[in-house]
C-alpha cells in the first residue's frame, strides 16, 4: 500500500470525480506595527477529491460545500487552438537533426477559469509518431515522446548505470546544471520491457513538490520519453513557501482526515502543489476502504489544504 501511495504522490495521479471543502479561520502570521500585534488570519479550506464505486456512491459527508474546481484544481478540460504565429515553424532539438513541426497550442482549461491557466499551455510539435511540448511562448521542454526501431537494441535490454548516464545527460541539455542539482531522485520499478524509468523530484523547505522529472531510456541508449510539465514551475513560488506554514497546514490537514474515520487508512506524504491561478496547496493522498461491510473496496482519495489566503473561483 504504502508503494502505491508513494508512487501516485511522484506521478501527481488524478482521480476523476466531485469534491468539496469545509472552512476554518486559522492563524497565518503576526506583524508588529507601533507595538501593536496585528494577527491576520484567512480560511483555511479543505477539499476532497475520492474514488467512487460502481454505483456512483462516495463515503465522504460532513460540511462540504465546494469541489476541486471551484478552486482550480481540477484542471481536465483540453483545448487545441493555432498560434498564427508558430505555424509552419519547426525545431530541430537532438544531435540527429529530426526536425519537429509546429501541430497545434495545448491549453488546460478550467471551466471557472481564463483559458490561459498558470503553467497550462504547451506548443506541441511533431514528426510522425514523435512529439514534443513546449511551456507556451519559452524554449522550455515539457514533454517528449519518441519512438525506436525494435532492431536498435539487438534484443538487449540497457544496465541501470547506462540508462542512468542517458538520462541526466538528457537532462543537463534541457537545463542547468544548478537547476538539475534541485532535484532528487526516487527509485521506480521498471514497467515497459527492457526501459529503465527515472523519476527526480523538486524539494522545497523539505517537502515534495509536483515539479517532477520523468524520464523512460531505451535500449538503445536515447530517451524515449520525458514529462517535465512543471519544469521551472516554482522558481517564482519558492520565496512564498515557509517551512512553519506547510508544517502546521500538514498537521491540520491530517488532523482533518483523521477526524473522518475512514476505514482502514493509510496516508502518504504531502506534496506542494498549485491550482491554475497559481495559488499554493498541500495535497494528501489517503488509500482506504469503501463500501458496506458485505461489499468492501480500496481506493484513494486526494485531500487539500491551501497554503495562502484564496477564495472559491466560483
Amino acid at each position: 500500500m504504502k508503494k502505491v501511495l508513494a508512487l501516485l504522490i511522484v506521478l501527481s495521479v488524478s482521480l476523476v470525480c466531485f469534491g468539496a471543502c469545509s472552512r476554518e479561520e486559522t492563524s497565518s502570521h503576526q506583524e508588529e506595527n507601533s507595538s501593536v500585534v496585528v494577527k491576520k488570519t484567512f480560511a483555511r479550506y479543505y477539499l476532497v477529491e475520492t474514488g467512487q464505486s460502481e454505483t456512483g456512491e462516495t463515503i465522504i459527508t460532513g460540511d462540504f460545500s465546494h469541489s476541486l474546481s471551484n478552486f482550480g484544481l481540477s484542471v481536465t478540460n483540453k483545448q487545441r487552438i493555432q498560434d498564427p504565429l508558430l505555424i509552419g515553424k519547426s525545431k530541430k532539438p537532438f544531435s540527429t537533426g529530426i526536425n519537429f513541426t509546429y501541430a497545434y497550442t495545448e491549453v488546460f482549461i478550467d471551466k471557472n477559469q481564463d483559458p490561459v491557466p498558470f503553467y497550462g499551455s504547451y506548443d506541441v510539435y511533431r514528426n510522425k509518431a514523435n512529439e514534443l511540448m513546449y511551456l507556451k511562448g519559452t524554449d522550455t521542454l515539457g514533454f517528449l515522446f519518441r519512438t525506436f526501431d525494435s532492431k536498435l537494441s539487438n534484443g538487449k535490454g540497457i544496465s541501470e548505470d547506462k540508462a542512468k548516464t542517458v538520462a541526466e545527460e538528457f537532462l543537463k541539455t534541457i537545463m542547468p546544471e544548478e537547476k538539475f542539482s534541485q532535484f532528487t531522485r526516487v527509485k521506480v520499478a521498471p514497467v515497459q520491457i527492457n526501459r529503465v524509468p527515472f523519476i527526480y523530484v523538486r524539494h522545497i523547505e523539505g517537502y515534495e513538490t509536483d515539479e517532477f522529472l520523468s524520464l523512460m531510456v531505451h535500449p538503445c541508449g536515447e530517451v524515449s520519453s520525458y514529462n517535465g510539465m512543471n519544469l521551472y514551475k516554482y522558481d517564482t513560488l519558492e520565496s512564498k513557501i515557509k517551512k512553519e506554514d506547510v508544517e502546521q497546514a500538514e498537521r491540520e490537514l491530517r488532523a482533518h482526515v483523521d477526524r473522518l474515520n475512514l476505514k482502514n487508512a493509510e496516508q502518504g506524504s504531502v506534496t506542494i502543489v498549485t491550482n491554475s491561478q497559481g495559488k499554493l496547496f498541500l495535497r494528501l493522498f489517503v488509500e482506504h476502504d469503501m463500501g458496506s461491510n458485505d461489499r468492501t473496496y480500496s481506493t484513494i482519495s486526494q485531500f487539500y489544504t491551501n497554503l495562502e489566503a484564496v477564495e472559491p473561483l466560483a
